[in-house]
């Protein structure tokens, strides 16, 4: 076994085993009169004595929870919802052994009384980038062969006909594929044809069509007027859940670095160059998160500089808009303990 960061782990007699890990690095630990002591660089530390609370030696952590969903080990389920009792929502992900690709954002909680709800994500690959895996694991969903294709760039129109049922579950933003039918033993892999733009039906009239956004990253344009027709829902609106025998998710609840207002408008970026703002400084890192909470809409953030932080979306479209920077980064507490459990019987 191979352990990179540093980690604190107890022993206890009455369990004889190691109950507890601890990302923080004492100098030295001890429970006496129902309190936990530590020293650090020759201080004495009580825990647990004031509202504060993932604060170590002058180090936040991240707060993080990781467990499994394991009812009925041997049947093969599907992890759809997830439900929450709390003050706060908490970022999840969720994986199985099928699937490792279970997401939801702190954001796509929805608050009911005491508890927070939301539906799991299925985060995998899609677009051109889908891969095989995600055809095999129920993501996919066929509708027929094409009656005729027509049009160009971001209008091409899908004509099924009448009979078809195209169905309640497609809606706009998911995925097209096609794929020329085989013949005999043949397969075929489906090819991303874009996002959907429309759906339109009006089967007494003969109008039975869906319209794809062909300009696409990726996107190629049918080229045959018989394909056969598929689709992946959008990663963000779809409700498929995950499959699995198991499910392992962690919780995180993010870390807020910063906050203000922006003061400018650039695509793609949070411009903020009120006087004392200095990002670079706070310590904020590729890979953090900026939620606008104006607009209630967040993006991740590829570059870093001073006064402006460079986004993976187009979220600040006016001004004056609130922000808030929330750190993205892991205590590393919950990784170890797992590592570290597999290697004991």
């Amino acid at each position: 076994m191979s352990v990179t960061t540093p980690f604190t782990v107890t022993y206890s007699e009455g369990s004889q085993g190691f109950p507890s890990f601890y990302s923080y690095i004492p100098d030295w630990i001890v429970g006496m009169n129902q309190y936990l002591y530590t020293f650090k660089g020759g201080n004495l530390f009580r825990h647990n004595t004031n509202e504060t609370r993932n604060q170590f030696y002058g180090e936040v952590y991240q707060s993080q929870i990781t467990s499994i969903f394991n009812e009925a080990p041997l049947q093969n389920k599907i992890f759809k919802t997830l439900n929450l009792e709390g003050d706060d929502a908490w970022k999840a992900t969720i994986i199985s052994d099928l699937q490792t690709t279970g997401l939801i954002e702190a954001s796509y909680f929805e608050k009911k009384e005491a508890a927070w709800f939301a539906f799991v994500r299925n985060n995998g690959p899609t677009g051109a980038n889908t891969v095989q895996s995600e055809w095999e694991l129920r993501s996919l969903n066929g509708i027929a062969s094409s009656l005729s294709v027509a049009g160009v760039g971001v209008a091409v129109n899908v004509n099924f006909a009448t009979s078809v049922n195209i169905g309640s579950i497609i809606s706009v933003g998911d995925n097209l594929y096609y794929a020329t039918p085989p013949t005999g033993t043949q397969t075929a892999t489906p090819i991303f044809a874009g996002a959907v733009t429309q759906i339109n039906v009006d089967l007494p009239n003969g109008l039975n069509q869906i319209v794809v956004d062909t300009t696409a990253v990726g996107a190629t344009p049918p080229p045959n007027q018989t394909d056969y027709f598929l689709f992946i829902k959008n990663p963000i609106a779809e409700s498929h859940g995950i499959l699995g025998h198991f499910a392992e998710f962690t919780l995180q609840l993010p870390i807020l670095v910063t906050s203000g207002t922006n003061t400018a408008v650039l695509a793609n970026n949070l411009v903020d160059t009120t006087a004392g703002t200095d990002f670079i400084a706070d310590g904020i890192l590729i890979g953090d998160i900026v939620k606008n909470t104006t607009t209630s809409t967040q993006a991740n953030i590829t570059v870093v500089a001073a006064t402006q932080l460079t986004l993976d979306a187009d979220i600040f479209t006016a001004t004056p808009q609130n922000y808030e920077v929330l750190s993205s980064r892991k205590s590393e507490l919950f990784a170890v303990e797992s590592e570290i459990m597999k290697s004991f019987p």
